[in-house]
């Protein structure tokens, strides 16, 4: 005996597959879709890319008309449905990897069943260099362990000295007491002979304007990192492998630079204190040309008249980010709510750039090449939260402001304080070492403005006031910031 599909139907994405069942589809968005968690147990040092999953994370939505009874199982397990249709949930990586979905219309039941590829092979292990002293003629990115953050960024050029090596990558000895490591897929050209060490660090001259300084180094060019205190008042530059042949600094008669000392410590390691006038510069940048190093400032601007900005709509393109139950992509609330920003910015008088206006797809690293090419005093990413993987998207809620350079701390922290007043809750501030975050010219900070993936966020996410309200409350942080309050 046939019976007769009600007029309703099951919208789910599943791995770029949209099924549906019923006679007749109702008008809506598409859904949202299978999203892949990895293991919630990795050890430390380990990366998750490449272990097993063990969870999944499902989300969607049941189009039916009003009044209709309906009902959802995945892998066996009922799932709560919003009075909407929409539904978000967490459950275990079927050891079969089939997913089976029960679902009832008016007690008409249906099943769907998909077959989940199985999660892309470990590529094949390279044979890390041996070792010796090597460069590169790319920027290289050094990490405290292997798989662990990155924290080093020597220039293109810059001689390294490799220890020994593991799976995960070659260890590099930077001084005595002091290593990095680089990924064991790094390609490196052998040095045919070892660069002179300990470099020495020759007369600072600091630029008249006080907005730079310069000096030379036999042995040079060599790893540098930069480091700030949370006032932006003291800059540290730490040298490995250099000592002090420093007989004199001239010092610029104006500008933010007070002062210039240098302090040796064993390894050796050169370490070079500057003194800022507070509150006076909000960003720093470091650059070998041969043997000589340079170090820029970026002065403070104390209102959004001409303040050079750059939003950064996150994701885009073949990037879709999480994807909401109703089908909104991360990418697309993006967009609308880095315009919304760009909107209020520039009616204070800021130049505000993105690093797009369309759904395109822009690699991290063209998002910081573009900041640098227009000048930008000031960068913000901007997206929307997935679930963690060890989090319930029902109970996953909320912002989070993430930053990592120290220029960053001050518009981070008023940032983050001036979301409070907002209609989302406080998910955290967050230093992290993110792609987009790692900018030493200018504060650069990432904007998780809620969670999409979490249905009833979603719900407020999809609404223009919440828009409107969340960038008033940015801009009025950001000229919180610039005033110095």
């Amino acid at each position: 005996m046939s019976r007769t599909p009600p007029r309703a139907a099951l919208v789910l994405a599943l791995a770029g597959l949209v099924l549906r069942a019923g006679a007749e589809v109702l008008p809506g968005r598409l859904p949202g879709g299978l999203q892949l968690v990895f293991p919630r147990g990795t050890k430390a040092g380990e990366n998750p890319v490449l272990a097993t999953m063990d969870s999944l994370l499902v989300n969607g939505n049941i189009a039916a008309r009003p009044g209709q009874r309906v009902s959802l199982n995945v892998a066996g397990l009922p799932v709560e449905l919003l009075p909407d249709g929409r539904f978000a949930t967490q459950i275990p990586f079927p050891t079969d990897r089939r997913l089976v979905l029960d679902w009832a219309i008016d007690d008409l039941p249906f099943q769907t069943v998909q077959r989940l590829d199985s999660p892309a092979p470990a590529p094949a292990p390279v044979t890390p260099a041996a070792p010796g002293w090597v460069t590169s003629g790319s920027p290289l990115k050094l990490s405290t362990a292997p798989g662990a953050s990155y924290w080093l960024f020597p220039d293109a050029g810059t001689p390294l000295l490799l220890g020994d090596a593991t799976r995960g990558g070659s260890r590099v000895l930077l001084c005595e007491g002091l290593e990095a490591w680089l990924p064991a897929s790094t390609r490196l050209d052998r040095l045919a002979s070892a660069p002179e060490r300990p470099a020495r660090v020759g007369s600072i001259v600091v630029d008249e304007d006080g907005l730079g300084l310069r000096f030379s180094c036999a042995g040079g060019p060599l790893p540098v990192w930069l480091e700030t205190d949370a006032r932006a008042a003291v800059i540290r530059l730490l040298l490995p492998g250099a000592v002090a042949a420093i007989d004199r600094v001239r010092l610029a008669p104006a500008g933010p630079l007070l002062s210039v000392e240098w302090e040796p410590r064993p390894g050796p390691l050169l370490e070079l204190r500057l003194q800022l006038e507070p509150g006076s510069v909000d960003g720093a940048r470091v650059q070998w040309q041969g043997n000589q190093l340079a170090l820029s400032l970026n002065p403070r601007e104390h209102s959004l008249r001409d303040w050079n900005v750059v939003l950064d709509p996150g994701h885009g393109g073949s990037e879709l980010g999480c994807v909401g139950a109703s089908g909104t992509s991360e990418a697309e609330l993006n967009l609308l709510l880095a315009q919304e920003i760009g909107a209020r910015l520039e009616q204070a008088g800021a130049r505000v750039h993105y690093t797009r206006t369309d759904e395109r797809t822009v690699s991290l690293d063209a998002r910081v090449a573009f900041a640098d090419s227009v000048k930008a005093d000031f960068f913000l990413s901007v997206h929307h939260n997935s679930t963690s993987a060890d989090g319930d998207p029902r109970a996953t809620n909320g912002y989070s402001v993430y930053w990592w350079n120290g220029f960053s701390a001050e518009p981070a922290r008023l940032l983050h304080e001036g979301l409070c007043e907002g209609p989302f809750a406080d998910d955290g501030l967050f230093w992290r070492s993110l792609a987009v975050c790692r900018q030493e010219g200018r504060p650069a900070l990432l904007l998780e403005a809620g969670t999409l993936i979490n249905p009833d966020e979603e719900t407020l996410l999809l609404q223009p006031q919440t828009r409107h309200r969340q960038s008033r409350l940015i801009v009025q942080a950001l000229k919180e910031y610039l005033r110095g309050d």
